[in-house]
């Protein structure tokens, strides 16, 4: 009689410990599980997050621009800080310049020959960038190394640098093509801009001018440069009133596009 309580009692502690065993299994399983749907719901989220961080903010034409173009765009002009203050290289004024080049580069496509640039023209805007990159004062920009380590602070590589810049030049070649060559300046306009301008400005700094026939050139590529952006803003002006240009990102709607 003892023995067989015995037994039961056994068989009892023996059924416990495999149930307590199965609880417990369960519930790591459903620990894991728990763990499982936590990482997949915070990859998930930073996945949404991702592709919020990037979207499109302009159309022009066929092309969209996105949110990481104009913080390219800003960066690469902050690495050429001679070309526009720091104060007015905002988000809109970036997608203003990417607005543009796109008009432009639609243009442009239509006339390729027009807009070749060399190799040797593109190194040469390269070398001039240099002499003005304050990283290059705490490195070696005169060797591929140096070069590559001046640009790593600014989150560039040697070949974005050089494909942006014959973008550019391309672009100011076919501005050239499109607007210089119907230009023409008088030499009236030389000698007003020297009486008007030219005289009174070395007259407020109490410095003698120097003739006429010394700056003569400078003026005309002065005024020259003058009607070129003069037509080309009015050009501008007329494709984006066309509806080449559409503004999606409501954060730029100060940009001027199509509704």
């Amino acid at each position: 009689m003892q023995s067989r309580r015995k037994f039961r009692e056994g068989r009892f502690r023996l059924q416990w410990r495999s149930v307590a065993r199965a609880c417990l299994l369960c519930a790591v399983f459903c620990l894991c599980l728990w763990g499982v749907r936590v990482a997949a719901q915070t990859q998930s989220s930073q996945t949404s997050q991702a592709t919020e961080l990037d979207h499109v903010v302009a159309v022009v034409g066929e092309q969209a621009i996105l949110q990481s173009d104009v913080e390219d765009e800003m960066r690469f002009t902050a690495l050429q800080s001679a070309i526009l203050p720091a104060s007015e290289n905002t988000p809109q004024s970036a997608l203003n310049r990417l607005i543009d080049r796109a008009l432009i580069d639609n243009e442009r496509a239509l006339q390729p020959s027009f807009s070749v640039v060399t190799d040797a023209q593109v190194q040469q805007s390269i070398a001039d960038l240099k002499k003005n990159l304050p990283a290059c004062a705490h490195a070696t920009c005169s060797t591929d190394k140096g070069w590559q380590v001046a640009l790593q602070t600014e989150e560039f590589t040697p070949q974005e640098v050089s494909d942006r810049m014959r973008e550019r030049l391309q672009v100011l070649k076919f501005i050239d093509w499109r607007f210089g060559s119907t230009t023409r300046i008088s030499q009236k306009e030389v000698q007003d801009y020297y009486q008007q301008v030219l005289l009174p400005e070395f007259a407020r700094n109490k410095a003698s001018a120097p003739p006429l026939k010394k700056v003569s050139a400078r003026i005309w590529e002065i005024l020259l440069q003058q009607h070129i952006t003069g037509l080309l803003d009015d050009w501008l002006k007329n494709l984006r009133n066309e509806g080449e240009v559409h503004i999606v990102d409501s954060a730029y709607a100060s940009v001027g596009g199509a509704s």
